[in-house]
């Protein structure tokens, strides 16, 4: 059971983690990158991934580097050994049920028949999300469904067609919600700023709030309204979201929620949270990366500021896909866009040489990224989750700390992009996504996301079992637990 004890213990493994380093040192740390000078600096781990055996590089590519047998052996350097355990056993120890998972499912009729106006990857994760509700909410219990931020009204009209249940969708666009009102007329859309007190008028009880990809700030007030209505006790509200974007903050710091992060002052800094959006797969992204290298060089031998370079701004305006195609496509675009010569071939291919071993060193030490990312996102999941349940009356509380192993029972996306395949369990497989069963090649944003439901516990309840179901889908995860 992932108890309010539970996580708080998790909480404070992964705070004690990082404990021997100073304040300056830890933030240096979290918000460093690879390539910046003297990053990492805590003894001895630069070293250590400077000397990953290729084998090994390419495993902590696909799976993280806390799954290496290493990471957690006398082969690491105590304290990163002890990030790595805290990580991992965050990750593992927060709901992995295999029996809990369902069945495969597609969703309703009329949720198919929605599909189409979203983007596909979208789209299949409404179909999770419309099985993962309608096999674990009960729906007695429900009276309606309140979807924040609603944006055009899709999700909003195929959640409630396929839980049955009347719906409102509350955004602060209006030009949004005329459309939406005009595309599902049979759906109530509300003007709302949910940034403000407003949500809280919005709700009542026996509510569903729904809150899908809620960046940053707006996930920490979609958590603090909920839990406000429920501690006052007038209203019963549930809530399921799958956060994202963690560092849209608005502010330089992610303030805590939980009483348990405020004692520990929590503050994590927007460099860092930028990292909790990183996939933690990087094993399809290391050409691309590679290109990218290459094109900060050549555009520092072309003269370009320094310190554009330096804040990652090489590829402004073009699309990120385009750094797949190679550094030869994607310097002839950034130099055009800057109003410089195209390269020659010879250019090109004196910057690969001269670039390769340099590369090789970044990306080595560019996996400890997605295990810092995975890191403070299990401290802000953590921290919302221990707000919710802080309340001592819910007879839901549920959070999904998604690790990157397979899970026997995770439904993932065949290579139809049409149906559900259930997969085995393998810790020492690759990465659910990029197995040549399924005939996926990656999961582009393969990372942690959260499914959390709350609501008051009847008195003499006991204290509610939290199961998981695991829907990966090609893009992200989904869990829910009752």
């Amino acid at each position: 059971m992932a108890s309010l004890e539970a996580m708080e213990a998790h909480f404070d493994e992964l705070l004690a983690a990082l404990s021997g380093l100073s304040a300056p040192e830890r933030a240096a740390l979290l918000c460093g990158r690879a390539g910046d000078p003297g990053w990492p600096a805590p003894p001895g781990w630069a070293a250590t991934l400077l000397a990953l055996p290729p084998l090994s590089l390419g495993a902590a590519e696909r799976r993280g580097l806390s799954a290496l047998p290493s990471a957690l052996s006398a082969a690491f350097p105590p304290t990163l050994a002890a990030l790595c355990r805290a990580v991992a056993g965050a990750s593992d120890g927060l709901g992995i049920d295999a029996s809990a998972a369902p069945a495969a499912a597609e969703g309703g009729g009329e949720a198919r028949r929605l599909a189409w106006r979203q983007r596909e990857e979208k789209a299949e994760q409404l179909r999770a999300l419309h099985a993962a509700l309608e096999a674990r909410l009960e729906g007695g219990r429900l009276r309606r469904v309140v979807d924040v931020g609603c944006g055009k009204g899709h999700a909003t009209a195929a959640l409630a067609a396929a839980l049955q249940l009347p719906a409102l969708g509350v955004d602060r666009d209006a030009k949004l919600l005329n459309a939406a009102r005009q595309t599902y007329p049979h759906v109530s859309f509300e003007a709302c700023d949910v940034l403000a007190p407003e949500l809280s008028r919005c709700l009542r009880d026996g509510d569903l709030v729904l809150g899908l990809h809620p960046c940053g700030a707006l996930g920490e007030a979609v958590v603090s309204t909920v839990a406000e209505l429920n501690r006052g006790g007038e209203r019963r509200v549930s809530l399921v979201m799958i956060p994202c974007c963690w560092h849209k903050q608005g502010t330089p710091l992610r303030p805590p929620l939980s009483a348990r992060a405020r004692r520990a002052r929590l503050w994590l800094p927007h460099a860092a949270l930028k990292k909790a959006s990183m996939a933690l797969d990087s094993s399809s992204s290391v050409d691309a990366r590679r290109a990218r290298h290459g094109l900060r060089e050549l555009l520092a031998r072309r003269g370009v500021d320094q310190a554009s370079l330096d804040r990652r701004e090489e590829m402004d305006g073009i699309k990120a896909a385009k750094a797949k195609r190679g550094l030869a496509v994607l310097a002839q675009e950034a130099l055009a866009k800057r109003g410089l010569q195209p390269a020659r071939a010879e250019e090109i291919a004196e910057i690969e040489r001269d670039t390769a071993a340099e590369f090789e060193r970044i990306r080595r030490l560019s996996l400890l990224e997605p295990l810092l990312g995975e890191y403070v996102e299990l401290l802000g999941l953590l921290d919302r989750a221990m707000c919710l349940a802080e309340l001592h009356k819910l007879s839901k509380l549920a959070v999904m700390l998604w690790d990157k192993h397979l899970v026997t029972g995770s439904v993932v996306l065949g290579p139809n992009r049409d149906i559900l395949r259930q997969i085995p369990n393998s810790r020492e497989g690759r990465p659910c996504g990029v197995t040549e069963q399924n005939g996926l090649n990656s999961f582009k944003d393969f990372k942690h996301l959260a499914l959390c439901t709350s609501g008051s516990r009847e008195s003499g309840e006991p204290e509610p079992e939290l199961r998981p179901l695991r829907c990966k889908l090609a893009c992200n995860s989904l869990a829910l637990y009752r």
